[in-house]
């Protein structure tokens, strides 16, 4: 049974509710700057919310961290992150970045 956009199934009298929704919001890195000496990211964030910035050199794996919880600018809805490219190490021809936003904590 389907009901203000909520399905519910109901078998052998055990409720179980599914709330469905749209596709999550937009997420974008929307500046990025390199120097030569540091790089800087901004991206649309949310208030209060914790960020990681992971970078990868083959585009696959992103599973190194430049920074795994930074905080969200409080007063804004963009975060801007600066680190020097030696955070990714020395001998780097190609790096490529991706921020994830964590997880609340509870």
């Amino acid at each position: 049974m389907v009901d203000d956009g909520v399905d519910v199934f109901n078998p052998g009298g055990n409720e179980l509710q599914l709330t469905l929704s749209g596709p999550p919001e937009e997420f974008r890195i929307t500046d990025f700057h390199y120097d030569g000496v540091e790089v800087t990211l901004t991206w649309e964030s949310v208030p209060g919310a914790r960020y990681s910035v992971l970078f990868s050199t083959d585009l696959t794996e992103f599973e190194a961290d430049v920074v795994d919880s930074f905080p969200a600018a409080e007063d804004a809805d963009e975060t801007t992150y600066t680190f020097p490219i030696t955070d990714v190490g020395v001998d780097v021809e190609e790096v490529y970045f991706q921020v994830a936003r964590n997880a609340p904590e509870n």
